[in-house]
């Protein structure tokens, strides 16, 4: 994984990610959706790291390499999830 400063690199070599406030948005999130999760019994939204959200979801042997490694645990430790 090769970490980069700027968007602007050589198309199809990285993955770009877009910058985003997880728990801004959650917060957000929580508060445009309160009337209608308090009426529906719903709980609240969660943020979740890549690392947890492939820990409790993901079908690890699959994602592991011939080597061991796994990509969906070690990499993009920057990425989350808005679970609601």
């Amino acid at each position: 994984m090769v970490p980069c400063e700027t968007y602007l690199v050589q198309p199809g070599w990285f993955d770009i990610f877009f910058p985003t406030n997880f728990e801004l948005l959650q917060q957000v999130y929580n508060v445009v959706c309160r009337a209608s999760a308090a009426a529906n019994g719903l709980g609240k939204s969660q943020v979740w790291s890549q690392r947890n959200f492939a820990l409790q979801n993901a079908d690890l042997p699959k994602t592991s390499t011939r080597s061991g490694e796994n990509p969906m645990l070690e990499f993009y430790e920057n990425n989350k999830f808005l679970l609601s």
